[in-house]
């Protein structure tokens, strides 16, 4: 059996924040527990309701933030025990996608700059090297290399994010993490950009982690699904297991409100929704996070915190007291 390209093994995250303009300060735990596995040149899609952890975790798989408990290894070395060096070279293999281009790209920078910037700080390339490096990867991604030139005010939307792809792929990496890469995007625009990254997906042959709020997104791009509640896993396996029959109740919410295009089924997906909003990190309920909003949630629902468990034939684990 080949070693996953990333192992994450019982990941937490807290952090210490105000309660309130006059309260004491308070623990947040944005990540309880987090395990799973990547495999090389497959995609897992980590999915979930705003402030669910999601890119707590991303921040942690990329080393943008340590981990406050358990173990990350990227390629079998674990970065708690790596040497400065090695964490050099795991930190170029592991590149991230961010949310925003337009937030994420340096205005003041031409994006020639942008796309040279990475390959200054960790290569010896030489100038001609990185400018034909530069122009390569412009094509990969869809873009004329005339546009180096240009500053990102002067993109689109889309090219704004094809540069930032391309600035994620300028070191060749193993790992692609996208954090709601199409999420700030037109509609028109978004089938595009997955596109793009399912082909450099294949060409390239990347391991990609794909977080997203939107299952209708990830039902494209992902052979996996990781959902997160309230910084737990609550459920994984493979995406056409989990979409096809969802086992635990708030997955099934999520694809249930998945919108869609026909008027009377959106009307039936708003009333499936979810009541209410998700309880506060700072204070979360006893037992199983989601028992509050549950339609299945029982006594022993709102006592004891349910743990990930296999329910079926399947590699799918569940975090759910009646997932059976």
């Amino acid at each position: 059996m080949s070693t996953p390209v990333l192992e994450a093994k019982g990941l937490r995250q807290t952090y210490v924040v105000q309660g309130g303009l006059f309260g004491k300060r308070k623990r947040l735990h944005a990540l309880r527990e987090a395990s799973f596995t990547l495999e090389a040149g497959s995609s897992l899609a980590i999915v979930g309701e705003s402030g669910c952890g999601k890119t707590t975790l991303a921040r942690i798989l990329t080393m943008i933030e340590p981990p406050a408990d358990g173990s990350l290894c990227i390629r079998g070395i674990d970065i708690a025990t790596s040497t400065s060096s090695q964490l050099r070279e795991l930190r170029t293999q592991i590149q991230m996608v961010f949310q925003d281009p337009k937030n994420s790209l340096n205005p003041r920078r031409r994006v020639g700059a942008i796309l040279e910037e990475p390959l200054v700080i960790n290569t010896k390339l030489s100038k001609a090297e990185r400018a034909e490096k530069i122009a390569s990867m412009l094509e990969q991604v869809g873009m004329d290399a005339g546009l180096a030139d240009r500053f990102p005010h002067m993109l689109s939307g889309g090219q704004r994010q094809r540069v930032a792809i391309a600035r994620a792929l300028m070191l060749n990496p193993a790992i692609l993490v996208a954090d709601e890469p199409v999420s700030a995007l037109d509609i028109s625009v978004q089938a595009q950009i997955l596109n793009l990254l399912a082909e450099l997906q294949q060409r390239f042959q990347l391991s990609m982690l794909f977080i997203s709020h939107d299952l209708s997104v990830v039902k494209h791009i992902a052979d996996e699904i990781l959902v997160m509640y309230l910084g737990r896993i609550v459920e994984t396996g493979k995406a056409a297991d989990i979409l096809a029959r969802p086992k635990h109740p708030y997955t099934g919410v999520l694809i249930a409100s998945t919108p869609v295009a026909d008027p009377a089924r959106a009307r039936e997906k708003r009333e499936a929704g979810l009541a209410g909003e998700p309880p506060s990190p700072l204070s979360p309920p006893p037992g199983c996070s989601f028992h509050r909003r549950c339609p299945l949630a029982s006594e022993r629902c709102r006592g004891e915190i349910p743990r990930l468990r296999r329910v079926d034939a399947s590699s799918r684990l569940v975090a759910c007291h009646h997932a059976d």
